[in-house]
Formats: C-alpha cells, sequence, structure tokens
C-alpha cells in the first residue's frame, strides 16, 4: 500500500475496513492523521455491493474517495477505500484556465482578421468591381461589364448586370440612331421653314412695293386732279384779274411819274407798284400750271430782296408783334434767279412763321455763302420762327399740293407746294428742321452763278412755248 501511494503521490491515502458483528472496522490505514474519517458511505457501498465514487472537500482542498467492496477469505464482506487529492488536478485546471484566457481572445481576434481577409478577399473585391463597372455606366460607359468570377449569389448579380448593361446598350444605340434622325429630320424642316420664309418675305416684299407703288400712283393722280383743277381756276383768276392789274399799274405809274407827288408818296407808289409786279408774278405762276411758261431770270442779290420784302411787310409785321432779326452776309453772291417768284417764296415762309406765331414772337433772318457737299458754292437763307412747330408725323407732306396744317380758312396748300417748285427750278433745294413746341427752321440753297447754270438758264428761254 505505501508503494502504491508512493507511486501514485496523488493519492493521500488508503483504507480497508470489515464487518464484524455489523460493525464496520477499520483494519489498515496508510495515514496516521484523523482526517477523511469514516462517513458512512463505506458501509452503504458494502450492503449494496457496488463501487461508490464521492467528492470531499475537507481543509480548503478537495478529494475524490473511491469506495470498492469486496469478501475476504473468511467471508466476511470488507472493503478498500482510496483517497486522491484533487489539488495538483485543480493546479493543472487553474493553469490550463489561465492558459485559456490568453488563448481564446488570441483565437478570437486570429479569427476575426481571417474572417477579415476572407471577406475583403472573396467579397468585398468583388463587390468593388462591380460597383466599378457601375460607376463607369453611370458615367456613360456603356461597354464596361462586370467580371463573373463564381457562380454564387454575387456572380449571378453580376451576370444580371451585365445582361441588363447589354439590353440598356441596345436600346441607347437605338435611342443615338433615333435622336440623330430626328436631328437630320429637324435640319430638313429648318431648311424648308427657312425657304418657305424666304418665299414669303420676298412675296410680301413684293406685295408691299406693289401696294406701295399703288398708293403712290393714286397719290400722283390725286396731285394731278388737283393740279388741274387749280390750274383751271388759275386760268379763270389771271382772265378776271389780269386786266384789273393792268390798269392799276397804269395809274400808279402816273402818279409816280407826277411831279407834285411828293418823294415819299412815290416811293410807296414804288412800293405798291413791285407787289402789284409780283401779284403778276403770282398769277403767272398759277398759269405755269397749265402751260409752259418760262419765267425772266436775271442776276439778283438775295440780301435786295429780303430787305425790300421786310420794309414791305413792316406795318404787317408790326400789328402780329413779329420781331425779325437779320443777319445779312455782307458779300453775298449774286444768284440766277426770278425776283417776282423769290419774292413770292420768301413772303409764304414769313406769313408762315407769323401764322405758327399768333401771340407774336421772334423771325430770325439769315444769309450766307457756303460750299455743298458736291464742292459748288450756295447761297443760303435760313428763316427760323420759335413758334408752335410741325409735328414729326407730318413734317413729309407739307411740300405736297393742298396739304397744310393751319386752320380751313387761313391756308389752302398751295403756299409751300409752290415755293418748293420754284427753288427747284432755281436748281436749288429746300430743308425744314423742326421742333414741336420750340419752333421750325426752314434753309434754302441756290447755286451761285456759274457758266453752266447760265447756259441751261439760255436754253430753257430758248425753248419754245
Amino acid at each position: 500500500m505505501s508503494k502504491s501511494k508512493e507511486s501514485e503521490p496523488y493519492i493521500t491515502r488508503i483504507d480497508i475496513y470489515r464487518t464484524s458483528e455489523n460493525k464496520l472496522i477499520r483494519l489498515v490505514t496508510t495515514s496516521s492523521s484523523e482526517s477523511l474519517q469514516w462517513t458512512g458511505m463505506e458501509a452503504v457501498a458494502i450492503r449494496s455491493a457496488r463501487v461508490l465514487v464521492i467528492p470531499v472537500y475537507q481543509d480548503k482542498e478537495r478529494f475524490l474517495k473511491a469506495i470498492v467492496p469486496f469478501t475476504d477469505f473468511t467471508g466476511n464482506r470488507s472493503c478498500v477505500t482510496v483517497a486522491a487529492s484533487l489539488k495538483q488536478s485543480d493546479s493543472m485546471g487553474k493553469i490550463h484556465n489561465r492558459i485559456a484566457y490568453f488563448l481564446v481572445p488570441g483565437s478570437v481576434v486570429a479569427s476575426l482578421f481571417l474572417l477579415h481577409f476572407l471577406f475583403t478577399g472573396l467579397l468585398v473585391r468583388r463587390f468593388d468591381r462591380l460597383i466599378a463597372a457601375m460607376n463607369a455606366a453611370r458615367r456613360g460607359d456603356l461597354a464596361t461589364r462586370a467580371p463573373v468570377e463564381h457562380e454564387d449569389e454575387i456572380g449571378t448579380i453580376a451576370q444580371r448586370y451585365n445582361e441588363m448593361m447589354d439590353e440598356i446598350e441596345i436600346a441607347s444605340r437605338e435611342r443615338d440612331r433615333l435622336l440623330e434622325e430626328q436631328k437630320t429630320f429637324n435640319l430638313q424642316l429648318q431648311e424648308k421653314v427657312r425657304e418657305a420664309t424666304q418665299v414669303l418675305s420676298s412675296t410680301n416684299e413684293k406685295l408691299r412695293e406693289a401696294n406701295q407703288d399703288l398708293l403712290d400712283t393714286q397719290r400722283r393722280l390725286t396731285q394731278s386732279e388737283r393740279a388741274a383743277v387749280a390750274g383751271q381756276m388759275a386760268a379763270a383768276f389771271a382772265h378776271e384779274i389780269g386786266s384789273p392789274l393792268s390798269a392799276m399799274s397804269t395809274h400808279l405809274q402816273l402818279m409816280a411819274e407826277n411831279p407834285s407827288t411828293s418823294s415819299d408818296t412815290q416811293r410807296r407808289l414804288k412800293l405798291i407798284l413791285d407787289q402789284v409786279g409780283r401779284i403778276t408774278g403770282f398769277v403767272e405762276e398759277l398759269l405755269s400750271e397749265t402751260r409752259a411758261s418760262v419765267q425772266a431770270r436775271t442776276s439778283v442779290q438775295l440780301n435786295q430782296i429780303l430787305g425790300q420784302l421786310l420794309l414791305f411787310l413792316e406795318q404787317h409785321l408790326q400789328k402780329q408783334r413779329v420781331k425779325v432779326e437779320t443777319h445779312f452776309s455782307p458779300n453775298l453772291p449774286s444768284i440766277e434767279a426770278n425776283p417776282q417768284q423769290l419774292q413770292q417764296v420768301f413772303l409764304n415762309l414769313l406769313n408762315n412763321a407769323c401764322d405758327a406765331m399768333p401771340e407774336g414772337g421772334v423771325v430770325v433772318l439769315k444769309t450766307n455763302a457756303s460750299l455743298g457737299e458736291d464742292g459748288k458754292e450756295y447761297v443760303v437763307v435760313s428763316v427760323e420762327d420759335n413758334g408752335a412747330g410741325i409735328p414729326q408725323e407730318k413734317q413729309a407732306h407739307i411740300f405736297e399740293p393742298f396739304f397744310t396744317t393751319k386752320d380751313l380758312h387761313r391756308g389752302t396748300g398751295l403756299g409751300l407746294s409752290i415755293a418748293s417748285k420754284i427753288i427747284r427750278q432755281h436748281h436749288g433745294n429746300i430743308e425744314l428742321h423742326s421742333v414741336p413746341g420750340v419752333g421750325s427752321k426752314f434753309t434754302l440753297r441756290f447755286p451761285v452763278i456759274d457758266a453752266k447754270i447760265r447756259e441751261e438758264s439760255l436754253a430753257e428761254k430758248e425753248m419754245p412755248s
């Protein structure tokens, strides 16, 4: 028993018990200690004739006690109890637990790293390639496809994605084809519309020109009819007043030649004779509408004509409260003209200026010489008032026959028309600059006498009537 204990150091005690007269007697023990005394389980094991193994905890130490019943050679029932210490086992368990405390977390971390590597290598990278193909498609690259590496769920997704992209690419090509056809159609349609618009614009322009020609023709016909009526009226007027004017002119000449007539009266009679001559010239101008009438022209000094006209209108201008400011160029060149016709022109312009200032005002009369755009020298006369002005929409018509901005009983609309014709006959021109509420300015230009104009004037005089 001692050898067994020595060979198995974890066995702390071996006891042999025998029953005698229903008593349990310990025959042999390997320990001198009284610990692990009989607990009553030996008797149970002997009566039940079966091996019992029971744990025992004593002095803060765990033991495992095995009870083996048997019958000795004398026929008495006995048992052997072996107590084994679990101290070494507990120490080994503690060591194992300590090792497990370090190994289990390490194993978990290693497993996590392994799982992460496997997940990253096998799943995330495959998902990244699938997402990269999707991003390429989103940027417009419909030819990129996702790789199908394995026939698993991700491979199935990639395969379905590739099939969807194939359908999208086919639809995109069809869309591009339709868009190109639509673009071509739109270009053709735009070209057709442009051509139709050009044709329509050309037709409209021709129609507008035709309408304008029709209006101009109607206006010329109307003017011709008015001119014909005016010619008839002028002929009747000249016939009725021609003789009285001749008689008046004769008597005035006799009165002016009478020696008993004072110088002032003679001056006034001369003015009256001049105006009678102007009236005669006016009648002849009216007659020129119905027959060819060539007025005699001579060298004329406009400053002199304007001065005589202002002297004749002196009383009239004072009555109209109109002041005339004159700015005559002292070295004004002469022109070739009919003085009676020019008096008629300037008298009409001055009367119009007075009519434009019913409450009175100022008329500025200027003469000077200047070079025209053609390089020739012209005598320039301007008549400027500070009256009501002429509306913009009426300024283009003021030289038309029978057009007037005055009241019905104050004008016939022939004055500026006749004045414009007289100026054209003298190779000159007339311009209007008017601002409503500020005033109007008429500018007349007459060419200075030169050889060419003199020859044209002589040729006109020699033409048969």
